[in-house]
Parts: structure tokens; C-alpha cells; sequence
């Protein structure tokens, strides 16, 4: 018999949850990860109580929450929204231009404010 480390479930809820909020799969991998590790952390644990090494939904939802309630994500939250299209333009421009550290043209900027703001029918 195969030995089982997630419930199917779990997997799937990862998968649809990752979908919907970024559409990126290392978010999914990065869920079912952070999973795993709290389920080791919590069977290392004696006060924890778990004796289940399976990664259940529950799990995944734990660090699905935390992944997607970080710090950007409540900033952007709390943003006016010309602050959040600046916040949100950067990401993008990171995202995809690979340049985390940023060093981005003001034009470029600005292009891509634009582009956003336009397609979601604020222009």
C-alpha cells in the first residue's frame, strides 16, 4: 500500500484556493509545505495531542490563511486606492520582470498604473 501524506482533499483545496486568489501554482506548492511542516511541527509537539500524520483540509487552511493575510495583502487592504494601484503596479512589474528589488523607470511605472486602472474600468 501506497503511504499517504495528504488527504485528497487537502491537495484540492490547495489547488482551487491558490486558483482563485492567485493563479500562480508555487502558491500551491508553498501551501502544501507550509501544511506539512505544521503537521511535523505539531507531531513533535507533546502538548499538541496529534497522533494523525496525515495533512488534512484543516491544515491547509491554517497556512492558507496566514499565506494570504500577509503584510502586502493588508496593506493593500487598508490602501486608498491610488495607493493600492501603486502597491499592486509594483508587484506586477517584479512579478514579471523578474527584478524583485525593483529599480524600475518612473515611465514604466506609470505604464503599468495605467494599464490596470484601465482594465479594471477605472480610467
Amino acid at each position: 500500500s501506497a503511504l499517504s501524506v495528504f488527504d485528497e482533499g487537502a491537495i484540492t483545496f490547495a489547488a482551487r484556493k491558490t486558483a482563485v486568489l492567485s493563479g500562480d501554482i508555487r502558491k500551491a506548492f508553498q501551501i502544501c509545505k507550509g501544511a506539512a511542516e505544521y503537521v511535523m511541527i505539531q507531531l513533535q509537539s507533546k502538548s499538541s495531542g496529534r497522533t494523525e500524520r496525515v495533512v488534512s483540509i484543516s491544515d491547509v487552511q491554517k497556512v492558507s490563511r496566514e499565506m494570504f493575510s500577509s503584510v502586502m495583502t493588508s496593506a493593500v487592504a487598508r490602501a486608498t486606492s491610488y495607493e493600492a494601484l501603486l502597491l499592486i503596479s509594483l508587484a506586477s512589474l517584479a512579478r514579471n520582470s523578474g527584478r524583485e528589488k525593483g529599480k524600475f523607470d518612473i515611465k514604466e511605472l506609470i505604464t503599468k498604473m495605467e494599464g490596470i486602472a484601465s482594465a479594471s474600468g477605472d480610467m
